[in-house]
């Protein structure tokens, strides 16, 4: 599937002639989505226990997080508050 975008203006840069893309999303997925996709794909895990990883995974992360720990995974990047 061809990705869409559009261009703006790069607010970066002085050049007023540069821009920058932005995607233009095909579809919103929410978790629950995800997990249905997953499960279509015919896995051996139960979809009970997909959502139960995947709620202990974001429970770790997010706790981690909050700690002020960079989390460093695939998709994203996070880190921690920083208490100054």
């Amino acid at each position: 599937m061809p990705i869409k975008y559009y261009l703006q203006p790069n607010p970066v840069t002085p050049d007023p002639n540069d821009q920058s893309a932005r995607v233009l999303p095909n579809a919103s997925l929410t978790l629950e989505d995800i997990i249905a996709k997953m499960m279509q794909r015919g896995t051996t895990v139960t979809e009970a226990d997909t959502r139960a990883v995947l709620n202990l995974f974001f429970d770790v992360v997010s706790d981690e997080v909050a700690d002020g720990n960079f989390v460093n995974l695939p998709l994203a990047r996070t880190c921690g508050q920083m208490n100054v």
